[in-house]
């Protein structure tokens, strides 16, 4: 029957779906049942769980978790009309031709099906054998998903031995490398973590530092920090009304310095604020060597974002930055614009100085793009703007005379000009 013909080959869509899908559930079970296995060896690290009792709950988990996935991938694309929508996605030459060929039900006597309901088919049965409808889910994604099912497998295989073979340890000994840092019970009957704790914030902000309670609440609090060339600094910490917190703030980190906080009694452990700087321009020169048809001098114009300069000039523009970097580069980011000029280092005694050598032909804008060595980026960008200046022929100004004469044939008259080139008077 036409129509079974139709499902037959929705059928091999269908049997390449399950194939990848079974393979997909597999990996994704043996991961699970890994950081089950992972999951396990730390509470038995903390709490001494026994081997025997942990091993075969990681090998039930495995075990059961890769029979669900087998059983959901063999209930997977059964239903023709989903089949029908992938094949369509990955045709949308059909036009939903193969959608309306599947919903088709004989309405003729003896189970037949009338003209337009049989064009439908033969015409998505015509589609199927010009294109290889299973390649929609090609061989190599299926065969990428067994060896990623092998990999999750060694994973599984890896964690389920580091749970056979971990030493189990008191909690008494997790407990208290818990509270070397972070949440410490204090022995007046409260305990406290500090956040931020130790952390890193950009020179010149501030930082406000919490102080969670647990247990009963203190009268007060003291923010007590020094930088490391400073004194000691002690500043009250405001109790929230809400919550059992303590709030204070450090109003200026210009480098680095360590904290602690002073409540009921004890003192928590201190913590340390490092400090960074985002890279930026400090200061740009711009160095011209003219063309020796100007006969003009090389020139250094400091601190400079704007340069006019006459075609053919070299332009070095030397960057004094805050600090070394990772890669400076000048961009143009006008549509088609050449590829980005890299600045080099100027001199290794002073890595934050560095330059670039263009030679003038067209009028550009570039902007500095700074990455330091974290990855960094600066939040502001220097612009450049380069105004060049055609290589054109002298104007000629008459000055004398000034006005029209009349004179006779022998008669000589003076005549004085003034001449301009595209640099200005020569």
């Amino acid at each position: 029957m036409i129509h079974d013909h139709l499902l037959d080959e929705l059928d091999k869509v269908a049997s390449r779906i399950r194939q990848l899908r079974f393979w997909q559930l597999l990996a994704a079970a043996w991961l699970v049942a890994a950081a089950v296995a992972a999951i396990l060896c730390l509470i038995k690290v903390a709490a001494g769980l026994p081997t025997g009792l942990a091993t075969p709950l990681a090998v039930l988990a495995a075990a059961v978790l890769a029979g669900i996935g087998a059983w959901l991938a063999t209930t997977a694309a059964r239903n023709p009309s989903f089949v029908a929508r992938r094949v369509e996605a990955a045709f949308p030459e059909l036009r939903t031709c193969l959608l309306a060929a599947v919903e088709q039900r004989p309405e003729l006597p003896g189970g037949r099906f009338g003209y337009l309901q049989a064009s439908v088919i033969r015409q998505a049965l015509h589609h199927a054998q010009r294109h290889h409808w299973p390649e929609i889910v090609s061989q190599r994604s299926i065969v990428l998903a067994a060896l990623t099912n092998c990999v999750a497998m060694v994973v599984f295989a890896v964690a389920l031995a580091a749970l056979v073979f971990t030493v189990a340890r008191p909690m008494a000994d997790a407990a208290a490398a818990l509270a070397d840092r972070g949440m410490g019970a204090l022995s007046s009957g409260f305990a406290v973590k500090v956040e931020p704790g130790d952390t890193e914030v950009e020179r010149g902000t501030s930082v406000m530092v919490l102080a969670r309670v647990t247990g009963r609440m203190p009268a007060e609090a003291t923010l007590v920090f020094q930088p490391e060339s400073g004194e000691v600094t002690r500043l009250p910490m405001n109790a929230s009304l809400d919550d059992p917190v303590f709030g204070g703030r450090i109003p200026l980190v210009d480098g680095p310095l360590t904290y602690t906080i002073e409540l009921g009694g004890q003192t928590t452990p201190a913590y340390k604020i490092a400090v960074f700087e985002y890279p930026r321009l400090e200061r740009a020169d711009a160095k011209l060597v003219y063309p020796a048809y100007t006969g003009l001098e090389p020139r250094l114009i400091q601190d400079v974002r704007t340069v006019s300069a006459v075609e053919g000039t070299e332009l070095t523009i030397i960057c004094r930055l805050n600090k070394p970097v990772a890669s400076a580069m000048l961009v143009d980011s006008r549509p088609g614009a050449a590829d980005p000029i890299v600045l080099a280092v100027t001199d290794s005694a002073e890595p934050a100085a560095m330059h670039a050598t263009l030679k003038l032909t067209q009028s550009r804008r570039l902007a500095l793009q700074l990455v330091d060595d974290a990855g960094r980026k600066n939040t502001q960008q220097a612009q450049f703007s380069i105004h060049v200046l055609p290589n054109q022929p002298p104007a000629l100004k008459p000055t004398f005379p000034a006005r029209d004469l009349e004179v006779s044939a022998l008669e000589e008259v003076d005549v004085k000009a003034t001449v301009y080139d595209d640099i200005g008077l020569v």
